[in-house]
């Protein structure tokens, strides 16, 4: 069964229209923490807010985030994917013992295409993320979100 919580957006209060908070579903498999966005209207993706996301999933759950492996699953609810096409990543957790660091970004290529890969800091831990496989029973589970 899938859970919902609430997640701080960036950009808030800049005389946006978009909301401060977002949603993501997520459910907790075998120690590891799964989330998807559900809405199309926000301000920031989840995989660039997995901070904020890792956050409030830990928070509600009651338990520290170096307890769980945790996962972003984007699809078309919140992502330019059709109907069945989806991305796993692993979201890789960095703590810094010295508190927040600067935010930084790293472009590089990936299969003749560039791309950027996003540290950011929240609190005293940073996030970066690499695609890994889905397992059948995570896209049993997130079927409505998926699709076909």
């Amino acid at each position: 069964m899938l859970k919902e919580a609430r997640y701080k957006c960036w950009g808030f209060g800049y005389g946006s229209q978009f909301p401060e908070y977002n949603v993501v579903v997520y459910a907790i498999i075998d120690g590891c923490c799964y989330f998807s966005g559900i809405e199309r209207e926000r301000r920031t993706s989840t995989i660039n807010a997995a901070e904020s996301i890792i956050k409030a999933i830990s928070e509600q759950e009651g338990v520290a985030i170096e307890r769980l492996r945790w996962f972003d699953l984007q699809t078309h609810l919140g992502y330019r994917k059709g109907h069945g096409e989806y991305e796993l990543d692993e979201v890789l957790i960095g703590f810094n013992p010295d508190g927040p660091e600067e935010a930084s970004a790293t472009e590089i290529e990936v299969e003749g295409e560039s791309a950027v890969i996003f540290s950011e800091a929240v609190e005293d831990f940073t996030v970066t993320w690499q695609r890994t496989d889905c397992p059948p029973e995570v896209l049993v589970l997130f079927k409505d979100h998926v699709g076909p």
